[in-house]
């Protein structure tokens, strides 16, 4: 049997941290992808995945990852957090795919729930 993916692209490991227990309890495997490439490979063995892409860092390199991911795999979907509020940078965001868009430093349960919610097979969503 193989496990949906969450797939947390960020440098510092706190979101994956912080969804590490929720990831256990409803059996995803969470993955850290440190590059690009790395990310769509795993993305190209997987059934079942969701990206959780931090924006902020190096933007040029975490939305060409959305971008590829939106292209190559539409059925992937892509959870973008940045902790600015920038609108450029948030529609941008929703601009190359991204399912959701969550900005400014206050996340709440909303984040794990819109994740489950991604997680269901598509022909429920």
């Amino acid at each position: 049997m193989r496990f949906s993916q969450l797939l947390v692209c960020e440098t510092d490991g706190h979101l994956a941290s912080a969804l590490e227990s929720t990831a256990k309890s409803n059996r995803w495997v969470l993955r850290q992808p440190r590059s690009i490439e790395s990310a769509i490979r795993l993305l190209e063995r997987s059934t079942q995945a969701v990206v959780l892409l931090k924006v902020g860092r190096d933007v040029v390199r975490e939305l060409a990852l959305l971008k590829r991911v939106s292209w190559f795999f539409p059925e992937v979907p892509v959870v973008a957090i940045t902790d600015s509020d920038d609108p450029a940078l948030i529609g941008l965001a929703w601009e190359l795919g991204a399912a959701y868009v969550f900005s400014g430093r206050g996340l709440s349960q909303n984040l794990a729930e819109a994740i489950s919610g991604l997680m269901k097979p598509p022909s429920f969503r």
